[in-house]
Order: structure tokens, then sequence, then C-alpha cells
């Protein structure tokens, strides 16, 4: 899924606000010949174009309307198929007509002249991979998600088509689709990998800045307001002001920041990262690991010879990155050659 979020915070919807508990997936298509996301979602941040006319939906009541969805699908202006978020998954969107706006999360799948399989088959991939990511978001399935058209047919959303007048052109159904997010969920399950959120509250889904399967990456990256939560809403670490977590970096000398190749918080992880020619420094810039070398006969002469200061010290046999060759490096370099 190529997602990226562009709220839009100018319209109705965004601001009333009302809170919204996930209970099911509604997918419709926007009913119009345009498959550019610009034409719904702006202002232009790069990727989308430019709309001219600005008459996508982040404005008060678009075309006249209080309407809103989740997200749209459709393409980036290099023809690039992307998902755009353009209202927080906790807020009930304005999609149906009737009662599936408080129930449903909704996103629209921009249309094009319905003659294209090519460009059908990407947006129909896309919508699999949006639903499986809120399904396991919001703990729904595959039998929670619907088009309008089915919507209708259960009395949650006005009378509309989509999306299977589209769809059934070139033989897609919602049937299909339920299959292909019920695999893609089974999937997910069998190589479920238990991640820790950073958000301002559990509840509070879009205030979400990363999600990580370690521990201490989740700490590091959690920024004053913000707590740290398992997959099941415990909490399990929070903020503290002036409290970092301490790092680890690999670079060829303390001095030398421009040749840093990692920072970690484990030890054990910078450690494994750190080859021949680098160090493992602490926060005080103390070496606390290097990676052995077995050194030649000649090495440990000459760093002998240059903690003496019987040669020009080259910086060679410097290994815990202080800016000079000492007796004690010179001993470990003997003790490690060849």
């Amino acid at each position: 899924m190529n997602f990226h979020r562009l709220y839009a915070t100018a319209n109705k919807c965004y601001v009333v606000g009302n809170k919204l508990t996930p209970k099911g997936i509604m997918i419709h298509s926007t009913g119009a010949n345009n498959p550019y996301l610009k034409r719904y979602v702006g202002p232009d941040d790069g990727l989308l174009g430019t709309n001219s006319y600005k008459n996508y939906w982040n404005n008060y009541q678009p075309g006249g309307q209080s309407i809103c969805c989740h997200a749209f699908i459709g393409k980036l202006k290099d023809g690039t198929i992307a998902t755009y978020q353009i209202l927080p998954w906790n807020y009930q969107a304005w999609h149906c007509g009737r009662s599936g706006n408080q129930t449903h999360l909704s996103f629209e799948i921009c249309e094009d002249g319905l003659n294209d399989k090519n460009y059908l088959d990407a947006v129909y991939h896309e919508a699999i991979d949006l639903c499986i990511y809120l399904c396991k978001e919001f703990g729904l399935s595959e039998k929670d998600i619907l088009d309008h058209h089915e919507g209708n047919s259960i009395g949650i959303a006005s009378n509309h088509g989509d999306v299977a007048h589209w769809w059934s052109l070139f033989g897609y159904s919602m049937d299909g689709l339920r299959d292909e997010v019920k695999k893609g969920l089974s999937k997910t399950n069998e190589n479920h990998v238990a991640l820790y959120v950073v958000r301002k509250d559990w509840s509070d889904i879009s205030s979400q800045i990363g999600a990580y399967a370690i521990l201490d990456n989740a700490k590091r990256a959690c920024l004053s307001g913000y707590k740290v939560f398992d997959e099941n809403g415990t909490e399990i670490y929070e903020y503290e002001d002036g409290v970092y977590p301490e790092l680890y970096r690999v670079r060829k000398s303390w001095d030398d920041y421009r040749s840093q190749i990692g920072a970690f918080i484990n030890l054990d992880h910078a450690k494994a990262v750190c080859v021949t020619g680098y160090k493992v420094y602490d926060e005080n810039g103390k070496m606390v690991y290097s990676p052995e070398k077995k050194w030649k006969a000649s090495d440990a002469r000459h760093a002998l010879r240059q903690s003496a200061g019987l040669e020009t010290d080259t910086g060679e046999y410097d290994l815990n990155g202080d800016g000079k060759t000492t007796a004690a490096e010179a001993r470990q370099i003997l003790k490690n050659t060849l």
C-alpha cells in the first residue's frame, strides 16, 4: 500500500469531529471520470499535483455539500496509485447518508471512464491492502467489509450502486475482495510480530507517531505528551522530560562523527553492526567495544614504538579513539597478533 496522510482540516466533517468506534468498512467509488487524487485531496503536497480549481474536499462544504470520507484511492500526478487518508480514523465520516456514518470507516476509489481494466486492477489491490490494514488496526474481519450498494441493501446507506456497477464490468466483486482480505489476514496472523505503538492516548489513534517491534526503539521515539502502549492497549512507558535512553554509537573514532554508521539503545545491536575499523562508544565517548582483529607482528612492533614516542603516531593503532596509541593498546595488539 502506498499510504499518505493529508487531513482535510477545513472540511466541516473534520471541524465537527464526532468520534467513531469503527464497526466495519464501507467502500465507495466517486462516480466521476477523473482518476486523479488531486481532484479530491489537496492542496498539492508535491506528489498530488496542482488542482487549479481548488475544488478538493479540503473545503468546508465541497460543492455545497456536507460530505467527507476517511480516505481516497487513485492516481498521483505521475500515474502511481496511492491511498490518502483525509480524516482521522476515529472521526465519523459523512459518506453514506444514513446510520453507516456512525459505524463504518469509509474510503472512495477514484473512477476513470470505467474502461481500463489495468487501472481497476491496481486500485482493487490497493483497496485490499487498505482493508487488511484497517481490519488489523480495529479488530475487524473480512465479514465487516461492504460497499455502498450492499450498505443500502441492509438499510444503513442511501440508494447507490457503487462499487458493483464498475467492478462487475471486469469480473471483480466484493466477495472476491473479501476473500483476498481473509487470505491476507490469515497470512498476517501466521507471521505476526507484536508492535509497540507511540500515541498520546491508546484511544487517540490519529496521534500515533510510530509502531516498533523493539520496545527500546519505541521509548526512544516517545516525545513529550506521548506514551508507549503494547498491542493490547496497556501503557508500558511514558515520556520523562530530560530522560533519554543511553545510545551506543558506532564510529571509526569518537571525534569522527561523520563516520557514524549507527546509534543503538541496545549494546548488542551496536556490536552486531560494528565491523573492522569501527568501534562502539557510549554517550560519554568512551570506547566500549572494538571488533577483534588479528594483527601482524609488524603491527605490534609499530604500535609499541608509537606508544613510546619512537615513531610518528599514525592513529592506526588508536583502539579507544582518544587520539593516541597507548602502551595498553600496543599490548592488546601484541596479544592478538597472528
